[in-house]
């Protein structure tokens, strides 16, 4: 579906049935709450979670006087609150904008989801592209420049930053995908899975990089350290079907062959990848500022 559509559809819906009206009002009963017990002083990034056209119609009185943020201001004040915050004046959304309007959508389908909310607050520039190149594109580009980039990063923390970034796109392009329904549940779960497995190989070929740096291990091709290197990862469960889902973790087998590994450490083989898979691990699942 292309973002035109969405647009369309958005703006166009058709008469809601019993269900999603009873959806509606328990999303609304929700957008109150958060409204009438702010954990803080509501800002022009708050209150756009509350104001698209759609949501605005099944307010009324007071609930419509709250919200006074005009539609088409609605993003131009929001990225002005960010500049602000963030020291910077660079606006990401142009006036007459062809993006705008997808953008817009994008932020009705998330502002339900806390965490969707603040990856889309977070990195308006990515929205914008997203809204620019679609789902699709957007993924398969995101997914290629990221491996490209890390899987040769040097650097363990620039490696992990990386990681929790591409992570948290895909997160946001996979949300915002699903909740307008431009995705299939067999797209979504692939598209997380391949994202899963990027980050794992990505942090593989650090890895093996950095042994062999230090005189622990010897490759075959040090611009692909994991072609014939010995080690092997194998996926199990919901990752293996490339079935992962939003809360999915993931199940591996780390394996070696002593036969194939040119290990030229002073250890032994076996030590030397016990711990290589315990950094490999905490690369993939320790909680930093980035995610």
């Amino acid at each position: 579906m292309s973002i035109g559509a969405l647009c369309k559809r958005h703006k166009n819906a058709p008469a809601q049935t019993a269900r999603t009206k009873t959806s509606a009002s328990k999303k609304r009963q929700n957008i109150l709450k958060i409204l009438r017990n702010p954990i803080k002083p509501l800002t022009v990034a708050d209150s756009i979670l509350f104001h698209d056209g759609f949501f605005h119609s099944k307010m009324t009185g007071i609930e419509q006087k709250f919200i006074s943020l005009p539609n088409e201001n609605a993003l131009p004040a929001l990225e002005n609150d960010f500049a602000q915050t963030n020291g910077g004046d660079e606006r990401v959304f142009a006036e007459n904008d062809s993006a705008y309007a997808a953008a817009r959508v994008f932020l009705a389908a998330v502002s339900y989801s806390p965490y969707l909310t603040r990856l889309f607050l977070q990195d308006l520039a990515f929205v914008r592209d997203l809204a620019q190149n679609g789902f699709d594109a957007t993924f398969d580009a995101l997914l290629k420049d990221s491996f490209k980039k890390l899987s040769a990063c040097g650097d363990r923390q620039a490696l992990s930053d990386g990681l929790r970034v591409m992570k948290k796109r895909v997160a946001l392009l996979t949300g915002i995908a699903d909740t307008t329904g431009a995705w299939g549940l067999e797209k979504i779960t692939k598209s997380l899975s391949l994202t899963a497995l990027a980050a794992l190989r990505a942090a593989t070929a650090h890895l093996l990089r950095k042994a062999v740096e230090k005189g622990d291990l010897s490759v075959p091709v040090i611009q692909n350290p994991e072609k014939d290197c010995g080690f092997f990862i194998l996926a199990m469960g919901k990752l293996g079907a490339r079935e992962l889902n939003y809360s999915s973790d993931i199940d591996l087998i780390f394996l070696f062959d002593a036969d194939k590994t040119q290990y030229t450490g002073r250890r032994d083989v076996t030590s030397f990848f016990v711990k290589f898979g315990r950094e490999l691990v905490a690369l993939m699942e320790e909680r930093t500022d980035k995610g």
